[in-house]
């Protein structure tokens, strides 16, 4: 199946703690030892960035500011064609994959984290390629008030890197403290905690050249398309304008396309989308319910809470692993309130990229093994 191929593909080596467990380690004891300081030096940090947020008087004037990020003018149509788009070139990429990369379909563990590497790297450049398509029928809809991106400065890269280190220390101590109960809690109810396919082949690769592309793959790609699709993409469109009923005859949509593919697996994404269904059908019920003052509530904005639940739900299901779902969700959030904050799609770009890159770190370490 093609779709299980992409939830396999998209890119997550899943949460610290559950991606240090591997037998396959490639640094000495001591080696480690500097690892696990280093991990507990950025938790530290994050929750001192946390505080300081919470507490001093600079944090709160930040906090206090208005928010940076401008809405975004696209019809509902238009970002309907831009998601096809994208899934249109993942979904060719994979089958022309199947065609002729038939030497990769072995069992060999370096031919097998290569097949679905290339698999998830099809909707990952679908997405990168998605993005000027975005800005060509953004100029060809408003020509008048189109205006060219600003050009990157010293200051502006500086900014973005300070933003993106800060966000990305503030996510730290939140995946963990989270990653910890989650997986306590799945472990009391009988759900599933294994880790991610990807994550043992990932520990088991001794490719140089893979690594290298893995690596490549991790802090620049998967970074960059996810934050396009979830950030720039899904939650900056919910934060615009779209109506609320849109919201929840989306996820209602998806639901059934999920059952009519997938089935019920009780993968993360499929009880996301059932749930979801679930909701909209009820939301709308109710509202219809109460008449007039219920249906021109469902032509309302799209409350800001809404927009980070369904961006962070959506970034989180479509990984498909259980135990990294509610840390990843936590991480959406994260990642979607520092651009909210920033306007600035680099800022959670550049906290992506270093989670990505520590999460290799812990992978290829070994540490906890």
């Amino acid at each position: 199946m093609i779709l299980p191929a992409f939830a396999a593909g998209s890119f997550r080596v899943g949460f610290v703690a559950r991606a240090t467990k591997t037998s396959a380690a490639f640094m000495p004891p001591v080696s480690q030892l500097v690892v696990v300081l280093f991990e507990l030096a950025l938790a530290l940090s994050g929750a001192g960035c946390i505080g300081w947020l919470a507490f001093s008087k600079r944090g709160r004037a930040a906090r206090a500011r208005p928010a940076a990020l401008s809405a975004w003018d696209v019809a509902v149509s238009d970002f309907l064609f831009l998601g096809w788009f994208m899934l249109s070139f993942g979904f060719v990429g994979q089958m022309l994959l199947r065609l002729f990369a038939g030497p990769l379909s072995d069992t060999a563990s370096d031919n097998r984290t290569l097949q679905l590497l290339l698999y998830g790297t099809m909707f990952h450049l679908g997405a990168v390629l998605t993005w000027p398509v975005a800005r060509a029928l953004a100029r060809r809809r408003h020509a008048a008030a189109s205006q060219p991106p600003a050009p990157a400065t010293s200051e502006t890269v500086l900014q973005a890197v300070r933003g993106g280190s800060l966000t990305f220390l503030v996510a730290m101590p939140l995946a963990l403290g989270t990653g910890f109960l989650w997986e306590r809690f799945l472990q009391a109810v009988g759900l599933p905690t294994e880790r991610q396919e990807l994550v043992d082949l990932f520990a088991q690769t001794r490719s140089p050249a893979l690594l290298a592309f893995l690596i490549t793959l991790a802090v620049v790609l998967a970074p960059t398309a996810e934050e396009l699709v979830f950030r720039a993409g899904i939650f900056r469109f919910l934060r615009s304008r779209p109506p609320v009923a849109v919201v929840f005859a989306a996820l209602v949509l998806a639901a059934v396309l999920s059952l009519a593919i997938t089935g019920l697996h009780g993968t993360p994404m499929t009880v996301a989308l059932h749930l979801g269904a679930a909701a909209g059908v009820a939301l709308g019920a109710i509202l219809l319910a109460r008449g007039r003052r219920g249906r021109e509530a469902l032509l309302q904005p799209t409350p800001r809470w809404v927009a980070f639940t369904v961006s962070a739900g959506l970034f989180a299901a479509l990984h498909g692993n259980w135990v990294s779902s509610l840390p990843l969700f936590v991480l959406g959030l994260v990642f979607a309130a520092a651009y909210e904050r920033t306007g600035r799609i680099a800022v959670p770009m550049l906290a992506h990229a270093l989670f990505n890159l520590n999460t290799l770190l812990l992978v290829l370490s070994g540490v906890g093994g």
